[in-house]
């Protein structure tokens, strides 16, 4: 017999297995989702990202958003969980922000609006990415 006993070895394996659906489990998240919403000329996009369960912490990678007119006067994105508000004004028509290392409030909901980009103008905003995660020390209720 080779090196180690194959009992053990097929054992370890399996401690280790459930160690890793353990840290899954506590440390894990929903399947991703996106949210996609077309405004209305003449007004603000706003989408609202429900409260995760348990306390957990809302995440998401990118958002990107457009203007129907490249000639638009200018826009607003705002990002507000309850306890911060992340504000930019836009120069451009279209663009992304990446959020991929923000994690926002636990257990709030996130409402993200970009504002009317002026007269005759329709926005669009897509939020990608949308997850939530369970941290290790966190406390679930």
């Amino acid at each position: 017999m080779g090196k180690g006993n194959p009992i053990e070895l097929v054992r370890d394996v399996g401690v280790q297995a459930q160690r890793a659906y353990n840290r899954i489990k506590k440390e894990g998240f929903t399947a991703q989702e996106d949210f996609f919403v077309e405004g209305a000329v003449n007004s603000h996009v706003l989408i609202t990202i429900p409260a995760p369960p348990e306390r957990a912490h809302l995440r998401f990678d990118y958002i990107h958003y457009s203007y129907s007119d490249a000639q638009f006067a200018g826009g607003y994105l705002e990002v507000m969980d309850g306890t911060t508000t992340y504000h930019v004004s836009l120069t451009s028509a279209q663009g992304w922000f990446p959020f991929d290392t923000t994690r926002w409030a636990q257990g709030q909901a996130v409402n993200v609006m970009l504002g009317n980009g002026g007269a005759g103008i329709a926005g669009s905003l897509n939020i990608l990415g949308v997850r939530y995660e369970y941290l290790e020390g966190d406390t679930v209720e």
